[in-house]
């Protein structure tokens, strides 16, 4: 089996602090299995597995395939989904018992979410779980003309440069005179002194 695959397996276990026996209960996995494939000790690790591990482990598949180097997806996946849905931070908090604060570091990067939480957030927006921690969530389908040639509009190369929420601002002020443009950039230095991500 590929080094990298083994390596990131191991890394996810060790990151997730459980002992091979919880990851076993975790995935219906044997622990025997589960250390042959984090020692690289195996020729070959069923996409299952990997699905498995890295759900139980809060790592995207992709990340442990070798595919992404984007370990985890989760807080961008969170923040599209409320933008997407107009859900406030403090609604969510609300909604789903979860202190605001604790809201904040899962919007932000600041910590990875636990088990419970994933399960609570996919509940909540009607996600797969295994979709909301191991895909990259978008507003528009990614693929490419029998050319290979990309077929994403300017708005959705700005949702996948930055996020859904800059192209939802730029869908909106689309077609505004220079006043109205004027009055979005007044609006938004007004909100960037209240709502600052560290805030």
């Amino acid at each position: 089996m590929d080094n990298e695959i083994s390596n990131r397996i191991k890394e996810a276990i060790q990151s997730s602090g459980y002992t091979l026996y919880e990851l076993q209960d975790k995935t219906k996995i044997s622990k025997s299995a589960i250390q042959r494939y984090a020692s690289g000790n195996t020729s070959k690790i069923p996409i299952e597995a990997v699905k498995k591990i890295a759900f139980a482990t809060g790592v995207s598949p992709a990340y442990i395939m070798g595919w992404s180097d984007q370990k985890y997806v989760f807080s961008q996946n969170l923040t599209y989904l409320m933008v997407l849905k107009r859900i406030s931070i403090e609604s969510l908090s609300s909604d789903l018992c979860i202190d605001i604060n604790r809201i904040k570091d899962l919007l932000y990067s600041c910590d990875d979410p636990t088990l419970e939480e994933v399960k609570l957030v996919s509940e909540y927006f009607g996600i797969d779980r295994t979709a909301i921690i191991g895909q990259n969530l978008t507003s528009f389908k990614y693929h490419s003309d029998e050319y290979g040639n990309d077929n994403m509009s300017k708005l959705d190369q700005v949702e996948n440069d930055f996020n859904y929420a800059i192209r939802e601002i730029v869908e909106l002020s689309d077609g505004l005179n220079v006043d109205g443009l004027n009055k979005v950039i007044e609006y938004i230095e007004d909100l960037s002194d209240k709502y600052r991500k560290n805030d």
